[in-house]
């Protein structure tokens, strides 16, 4: 591996001399470390995830029309369930493969590094309850499921979709704020998760195929994008936003929203609003804390 021969900053940007991006630049704070790939990896990043979910997917599909792997079967699920998991393992080879991981174990720390500030958890929760228990309030109808069963969903909400963050959060997000402004970013990121969910419109018996519209989706997708690039953003935590996602999903089943486009609508602009000044605010804080700390040196 040729060695780095430019350092953007002390505890920065690191580049090699083909402007490839190795690593990466840590924060005050916490001890996450914000992973931004170049153009080449991150291109190869998503023709890999894509390939792989489609993949899947298309199997389940074809399959379901001669009456096999239907949803909910385990085989079906088992498929099901890679495909969700189909960003992480992809990040995880991108990763290896680029030097900015060492190993798997240090891979699975990251993900679950439980240990962040109680005011990041806080942040997660008042997210949740905007984009899920207040549209609940208003349109959604309980399930006939115990309340309890929430709890029992988690973790294998974990596999079948909360591990999707460490390929759109962790990887795709960082690097593309590299470029665009966190508005941009972000915005770009949701279509390309929306797009990604396609195929589960096809698969009878998906969270997708229940939906009213794809367009009432990609609204939801961009409100939820903006909440948990948010939350990446301002702790440097994939964790959150792992359990975050989670949550979310293990919520669905207990408490399904009924979907409405204006309240969807309104729910998704009023993320998007709250977003963009947490994240406004969070970097005028760090920039005047960085000014303050260049000033006494």
């Amino acid at each position: 591996m040729i060695m780095p021969t430019h350092i953007v900053a002390a505890a920065g940007v690191v580049e090699n001399d083909k402007e490839e991006i190795l690593l990466v630049k840590t924060y005050q704070g916490g001890e996450g470390i914000k992973v931004v790939l170049n153009k080449r990896q991150i291109i190869n990043f998503l023709i890999l995830t894509f390939l792989l979910t489609f993949s899947l997917r298309g199997i389940i599909i074809i399959a379901n029309q001669f009456g096999f792997f239907k949803f909910g079967t385990p085989f079906g699920m088992l498929l099901f369930v890679i495909g969700s998991m189909s960003p992480a393992i992809v990040s995880f080879v991108c990763l290896k493969k680029s030097g900015l991981i060492s190993s798997f174990k240090e891979f699975i720390k990251t993900a679950f590094d439980i240990r962040q500030k109680p005011v990041h958890y806080l942040l997660v929760l008042a997210f949740l309850a905007i984009e899920y228990i207040f549209s609940a309030l208003f349109l959604g109808k309980k399930s006939d499921a115990a309340w309890y069963m929430v709890f029992l969903l988690f973790v294998p909400c974990i596999a079948d979709g909360g591990l999707e963050e460490l390929g759109w959060r962790y990887v795709l997000q960082p690097t593309l704020e590299k470029k665009f402004t966190f508005f941009v970013a972000t915005s770009i990121t949701a279509f390309i998760w929306a797009l990604w969910h396609v195929p589960q419109f096809f698969i009878e018996g998906s969270g997708q195929s229940n939906m009213s519209s794809f367009g009432v989706f990609l609204i939801m997708v961009f409100g939820a994008s903006f909440m948990l690039a948010t939350i990446y953003h301002i702790s440097k935590s994939i964790w959150l936003c792992i359990m975050c996602h989670a949550s979310f999903n293990a919520l669905s089943f207990y408490w399904p929203i009924v979907q409405d486009f204006s309240l969807t609508l309104a729910t998704t602009v009023c993320l998007i609003v709250i977003s963009v000044i947490l994240v406004y605010l969070y970097d005028r804080t760090r920039e005047n804390e960085d000014n303050k700390e260049s000033y006494t040196t």
